[in-house]
């Protein structure tokens, strides 16, 4: 008796986690993720200036490192958003 209250205990809680959610999500559900996700998002188009990757800047790059002479990044560009929030 004491194990098939406890089976019935465990099933019932079990199938509990099945009983669907039939009602419709929100318009707005997860707005607010989706616009934090995109503030912090690098604007993704090339940049104007041509990259070189050669043995002569990853030497003068080390050089720099090395004499703790290292140039300034320039400042990332990022997106703008504006938010229609209520």
């Amino acid at each position: 008796m004491k194990y098939f209250a406890l089976a019935t205990l465990l099933l019932s809680t079990a199938l509990g986690g099945c009983i669907g959610h039939n009602e419709p999500l929100n318009a707005t559900f997860g707005e607010a993720h989706r616009n934090n996700m995109a503030a912090q998002i690098i604007d993704p188009t090339p940049s104007e200036e041509d990259v070189v990757a050669d043995g002569n800047n990853a030497a003068a790059a080390t050089e720099r490192y090395q004499t703790d002479s290292v140039k300034e990044p320039k400042a990332p560009r990022s997106s703008s958003l504006s938010s229609g929030g209520n």
